[in-house]
């Protein structure tokens, strides 16, 4: 809390000088409105003016030259996520590797190639980011970590393990935007007000994305597991019925979530030593290792779910 002094002002008005860190991060300058109004707890909130400022693209080059492709792959999302609008791949570009790139490129929802010659690729970003619901990208997460376990969850079925490998790849690209909508948020006010949310709330956002996005990793190699693994029938009965304890408590950690029920929350907190004893028992009982490594991932899964629990609770 930053002290201001009152001064005088006439006979019925008094005057406080404005932080001028305030003043720039809401791009103000003399002449412009501010709007004052109290609320219910007798205080006055200022208010910049919701003026229109034409921003310049935000670009970047990157030099692609004797990088592999899983360099450039984390390199273009943590420039993605900075929240540049166009990013310039400078260098020759390998013509075998031109397609992979292109893939790369497919992480990014929001993002295209606009122009290339032989040694330069651009990509541009064509998101009205203050169109997006941040609600429909968190519960389309969601919906595609249900379909997952769903497809994982039925062993005999034969697993058709490229199609859940594409729900978590769209997964990422989800959380991708995400995440750089949450890094244009913290620096720009004024986008976080018009969609409604405090530092405390782009930190809920974060560490709700954050989770989902692990859980569904989890899922995906629980399926590559499965796809791999030759269990017997009773082995396969007992990991099914784990997983399928795990699925309620995930669904059931979603709902808490949404509906703020911190009880429900709570009730997931303390079932997880329960549900990772099981897993325990169910190691200790199988001479399989890679059903080990399957319990492993299915307790992994378990505690980014409790984590998740805990932020409703604790908020």
């Amino acid at each position: 809390m930053e002290p201001r002094k009152l001064i005088s002002f006439g006979t019925s008005s008094y005057v406080i000088s404005i932080p001028k860190t305030w003043i720039n991060k809401n791009e103000l300058a003399k002449g412009d409105f501010i709007y004052l109004h109290e609320n219910g707890n007798g205080e006055i909130v200022i208010t910049p003016s919701q003026k229109e400022i034409k921003k310049e693209p935000r670009t970047i080059s990157m030099n692609v030259m004797n990088k592999s492709l899983r360099d450039l792959r984390r390199e273009l999302i943590a420039n993605y996520i900075a929240g540049y609008d166009a990013i310039r791949l400078q260098g020759q570009i390998n013509t075998k590797h031109y397609s992979d790139l292109r893939d790369i490129v497919r992480d990014f929802t929001t993002f295209d190639i606009v122009d290339q010659g032989k040694s330069y690729i651009v990509l541009k970003d064509f998101l009205n980011i203050e169109k997006i619901s941040i609600e429909d990208l968190t519960r389309r997460i969601d919906l595609i970590i249900r379909s997952m376990i769903e497809d994982t969850k039925h062993i005999n079925n034969n697993i058709k393990l490229d199609k859940v490998y594409a729900m978590d790849a769209e997964v990422n690209r989800i959380t991708f935007m995400t995440f750089r909508f949450i890094k244009k948020a913290l620096n720009d006010l004024k986008l976080a007000k018009l969609f409604g949310l405090s530092p405390d709330g782009l930190l809920s956002l974060w560490l709700l994305v954050s989770r989902l996005e692990k859980i569904a990793d989890e899922v995906k190699r629980i399926a590559k597991f499965f796809k791999v693994l030759r269990l017997s029938k009773s082995e396969t009965e007992e990991i099914v019925y784990v997983f399928t304890l795990i699925e309620k408590e995930y669904l059931n950690t979603v709902k808490a979530y949404y509906n703020k029920d911190r009880e429900l929350a709570f009730t997931i907190a303390i079932n997880k030593d329960r549900i990772i004893e099981t897993c325990n028992k169910l190691t200790k009982k199988s001479s399989n290792a890679v059903c080990g490594s399957i319990v492993e991932k299915l307790k992994t899964m378990e505690i980014y779910i409790v984590y998740l629990a805990r932020d409703v609770y604790g908020a």
